[in-house]
């Protein structure tokens, strides 16, 4: 009697193949789902540090990318929900008055914590965000593309500026 027969190696070899089949889809498996949720270490205390009365973004771009940033600390799951209040105030100091006006801290400021809080608990997390064209200033207003990823996905934003009192600020965005 042969215990490794043609008919033994080809069974031995196919359950050999089939569990490293098996092995490397988990493996592969985790390691994508490490890729997808960012390390929660908060971008926010870098952020909070920025004084906007001595250090305001110089061009169009650079407020786009403070307010980008800002978003993420705001999105990327490592903000305490105490914070949340200061990262929108802070962000706000980028609109436009008009912007304002439309939406005040006050009215605004339990919609924006839900909506963290919400994307908290459903894991959407931001993740980055990349300035893909911006055009030349032109009397005064300009624009700058964004593309946004998180874990949901990737979404393309247009930033519209205006300069008021000698600084850039967010008059309106809207998704492409």
């Amino acid at each position: 009697m042969r215990l490794w027969g043609s008919g033994n190696k080809t069974s031995f070899l196919g359950f050999t193949l089939l569990i490293v089949v098996v092995v490397m889809f988990f493996y592969l498996r985790e390691a994508q789902t490490r890729r997808r949720e960012p390390d929660v270490q908060s971008r926010w205390p870098e952020i909070a540090g920025i004084d906007l009365d001595r250090e305001y973004p110089e061009t169009p771009q650079d407020v786009v990318e403070l307010y980008e940033r800002i978003k993420l600390a705001l999105y990327d799951g490592g903000i305490e929900d105490a914070e949340i209040a200061l990262a929108f105030a802070k962000q706000q100091r980028l609109y436009g008055k008009e912007l304002l006006e439309l939406n005040p801290f006050d009215k605004r400021i339990q919609s924006v914590t839900d909506e963290v809080l919400a994307k908290r608990g459903a894991k959407d997390c931001a993740v980055s965000y990349v300035i893909l064209e911006k055009t030349e200033p032109e009397d005064g207003k300009c624009s700058v593309t964004a593309e946004e990823t998180s874990t949901a996905g990737t979404v393309n934003m247009k930033y519209n500026l205006i300069r008021e009192d000698g600084k850039w600020k967010i008059y309106s965005w809207k998704k492409l």
